[in-house]
């Protein structure tokens, strides 16, 4: 196999995936209408959760004081809002 057929091979191996996820503010490639993240949320729970453990926790900033919403590993809010 010469050179040019191994990167084409390569490239159309990569790049399977032509849509894109469905979920709003999701880029990710799909197969089908939701990308592997979100189809496994779906098989998993049911539904597509808002929040994953590993999204950052929130930062609001008012004046000269800063509030954190502080989110535990089920992504369920565990500071108080004041």
């Amino acid at each position: 196999m010469d050179l040019d057929m191994k990167l084409k091979f390569n490239f159309n191996k990569r790049n399977r995936y032509k849509n894109i996820c469905s979920i709003e503010g999701c880029n990710n490639s799909a197969c089908g209408k939701y990308c592997n993240k979100h189809y496994h949320q779906i098989k998993r729970y049911g539904n597509i959760k808002t929040r994953t453990r590993f999204d950052k926790n929130e930062i609001i900033i008012n004046d000269n004081v800063a509030k954190i919403l502080l989110y535990n590993n089920v992504s369920d809010l565990r500071s108080p809002q004041n």
